[in-house]
Parts: C-alpha cells; structure tokens; sequence
C-alpha cells in the first residue's frame, strides 16, 4: 500500500500532541506514522521526497503552544498553523464515527486560500454528499481556517434532516506559506 500522508511529530511529543496526531490521522487518507527519531526537518523532508511521498504533515510545540506544518512535495508548498483553539472531550471523542466524513470547504477565496484549500483536499479524504454520517466543515476567516465537525441527524420518515456538531474543535492560524526547492544532495 502506498502511503501519500506521512505524519510526523517533534522528536518528544507531549500527550497533548499526540492526541491531535490521533485526531488527525481519522480525516487523512492513507495516513502513515513515522516516528522521526533523530532526522532533522530538512533530512526527513529529503527524504520523503525521494520516497515519492506527497505530503508530510508535521507536529509540533513550543512553549505550550502547538503547530502544525504541512509540506506538499508536488506544488513544493510548505504552509505553518497554529492551533489557536482545540476542544477535546471525552463526549466528543466518543462521538467519533469510523468512517470518513463529507468535507465541505467554505470562504476560500483569496490567492493563499486557494492553495491552501487545495492542499488540504490532497491530504483529506473525501466522500460522497451523504454517504455517511458525518460532516466535517472547514472554512477560512481572517487568516483562520475553522473545522468543525457535525453528524447527520435524520428523522423516522427520512423527510427532514438536522445537524450537530460533535467534534473534535479545531482552530487553525496561517502564519506562513512558503514556497521551497530540496537540493537532494545534502
């Protein structure tokens, strides 16, 4: 099996971080772990690359405070969050439903949006409108890309449906898009 999505974390990640990388992995298609030992991000990003990955998504903290990097080795695009806000609860993760989710993206409309949007739809599984029950909304405000996810409620006739929002809370701050070229020879 080819693996188009390596996720990656600091080389100690917190308890904390790896509930986010076990949130996370649930929306990525084909979603590999790689435990990164002692690899600089440079090397490791080498070294995807001449693996044929496409994408790494990348974990991080500091000072309490937690990121995420995302490097699209086909567009050689390297894009920086930070997590503004993470709601996590043990109602919620109960909540969490096997399958993968219909994702609707909304307010993606400025240059950097757009290729944000289109990396995201590379990394993200994507479904059919109502295949299943579960619906992950991810849209940009300011400089901050929301998901939220909902479940499909249905009524006994099948005639009205209605939504609740059942979690995981993500909050995600741009703070840089960069464009990089790997010299493979380091």
């Amino acid at each position: 099996m080819k693996f188009y999505s390596i996720i990656t974390t600091s080389k100690k990640p917190s308890k904390t971080l790896l509930k986010i990388l076990h949130l996370l992995k649930k929306y990525l298609i084909t979603p590999r772990y790689y435990k990164r030992n002692k690899f600089k991000f440079r090397h490791l990003m080498i070294y995807l690359k001449r693996k044929n990955i496409n994408n790494m998504i990348y974990l991080f903290e500091n000072n309490n405070r937690y990121f995420v990097s995302i490097v699209n080795f086909q567009e050689n695009i390297h894009i920086k969050f930070g997590i503004n806000n993470l709601l996590i609860t043990s109602r919620i993760s109960s909540i969490i439903y096997k399958d993968y989710p219909e994702i609707i993206y909304l307010n993606f409309k400025a240059q950097h949006e757009i290729y944000i949007q289109k990396v995201l739809t590379q990394i993200l599984y994507q479904v059919s409108p109502l295949t299943n029950r579960e619906l992950l909304c991810i849209y940009s405000n300011k400089g901050i890309i929301y998901f939220r996810s909902f479940r499909y409620i249905f009524s006994k006739n099948l005639r009205d449906v209605k939504i609740q929002e059942i979690g995981p809370r993500l909050n995600f701050k741009i703070l840089n898009i960069l464009s990089f070229k790997i010299n493979k020879s380091i």
